[in-house]
């Protein structure tokens, strides 16, 4: 009885890292840690488990930064249009005011 509670149990972990893997895939990060930790609490030795949380946290960490650096560069190029627009507004009043 407890040989088959224990495949069952075995089984169900499986399952469970195979669902992380799957969000993992899908970019669904939260989730996928979220069912790493629940293999882990099922498992706390799964090295699967263990490295696939591993892997998602650096990707997170690689994916922040590449936002930031988007985000940061277009910012940049907001803020050099803002300043050409406003250059080329100056430079149209001034040519008006000489008329």
């Amino acid at each position: 009885s407890s040989g088959i509670n224990a495949e069952w149990h075995y089984g169900r972990g499986d399952f469970v890292y195979y669902l992380a893997v799957g969000h993992y895939r899908l970019h669904d990060y939260s989730t996928a840690i979220k069912y790493c930790e629940r293999v882990l609490g099922m498992e706390p030795g799964n090295q699967q488990a263990v490295q696939l949380k591993e892997i998602i946290s650096k990707k997170r960490k690689k994916d922040a930064i590449i936002g930031a650096a988007v985000l940061g560069g277009g910012a940049v190029a907001l803020t050099g249009g803002l300043l050409l627009a406003g250059a080329v507004l100056a430079a149209g009043i001034a040519a008006v005011k000489k008329r």
